[in-house]
């Protein structure tokens, strides 16, 4: 069906005109269009010709359904006999494994972290030295902190000083 023929503006409603859907003023505004134009004529023709034909009921015959059916049958019969590898290899995937063979994993790995012993302090004294140290770095860190935040207040301080002139001024 060539609808190139047919004005762009009037082939939603020779379409609906066809099927009788179109009626009052667009029926009638519809048929004196068709009146007067060749390419819309023809498109309404096609319409007619055409769409009929793809509301054709295309059922087949009830032998068909019979051999199908027959087929289906035998087909499904012979699957159940053969379970196969590829049945057995199957299996794993069914839900129930999934989530039995995630469990076990977890455990595996749980048992074999708690499994291994604790590591044990280091016997060398460079260790121990450090770690009697560490207070003193804890205090250097303190003190590094509280020079800055001297210096962040001293900032502050010298920015409200500067606004405070300049609103003066």
């Amino acid at each position: 069906m060539s609808q190139s023929n047919a004005c762009k503006d009037f082939e939603q409603d020779l379409v609906l005109y066809h099927y009788g859907d179109c009626v009052g003023a667009d029926k009638q505004r519809v048929e004196s269009h068709i009146e007067g134009c060749d390419g819309c004529r023809q498109f309404l023709q096609e319409l007619k010709a055409f769409l009929p034909a793809t509301l054709a009921v295309d059922e087949p015959p009830a032998s068909f359904w019979q051999d199908y059916s027959r087929e289906m049958r035998v087909k499904l019969a012979a699957a159940d006999e053969k379970p196969g590898w590829i049945r057995s290899l199957a299996a794993l995937f069914r839900p129930w494994p999934v989530p039995a063979l995630a469990a076990g994993a977890i455990i595996a790995i749980s048992l074999t972290m708690t499994i291994n012993k604790a590591p044990q302090a280091p016997s060398d004294p460079s260790y121990t030295d450090m770690a009697s140290n560490a207070d003193f770095f804890k205090s250097m860190d303190l003190l590094d902190s509280m020079d800055l935040l001297e210096s962040v207040e001293t900032q502050m301080q010298d920015t409200e000083k500067s606004d405070a002139t300049a609103q003066n001024l």
